[in-house]
């Protein structure tokens, strides 16, 4: 489970912290997403939890957060996000994958991969650290 949120109107607030990322985690998710501010990312990082967000938050948002929708299209940054897409982040960007495309675009992908990073593939399929 990931948790991708649109929170464009969050102005220079946070929409997540420490707390709702750790307890999310707890219920299952594996990672977020989030168009808005993000505060208490040294807490996140130290417990490895993957997210990734638009800025830095200086404070709470007015009325914390409230779930508007769930497993509804957003838009993240401008770009259509809808349940089933596959959403993908590092520490370089987000990319969206729409679901129609995702095996498309993942057979595409392979062609590109550098022969390490073939190699680091391959490992990792076969349960083996690269």
């Amino acid at each position: 489970m990931k948790s991708v949120i649109d929170a464009e109107g969050d102005g220079d607030t946070r929409s997540i912290g420490s707390t709702n990322i750790m307890d999310w985690q707890k219920l299952g998710m594996l990672g977020v997403i989030t168009s808005g501010g993000l505060a208490d990312s040294d807490e996140i990082i130290y417990h490895k939890v993957p997210a990734y967000h638009k800025r830095k938050g200086r404070g709470f948002r007015p009325g914390r957060n409230e779930i508007e929708s769930v497993n509804r299209p957003i838009n993240l940054g401008g770009v259509l996000v809808r349940p089933g897409d596959v959403v993908m982040a590092d520490g370089d960007g987000v990319i969206v994958v729409p679901r129609e495309h995702a095996e498309e675009v993942a057979k595409a992908a392979m062609q590109f991969l550098d022969n390490v990073g073939l190699e680091r593939y391959q490992k990792m399929q076969k349960g083996v650290k690269p």
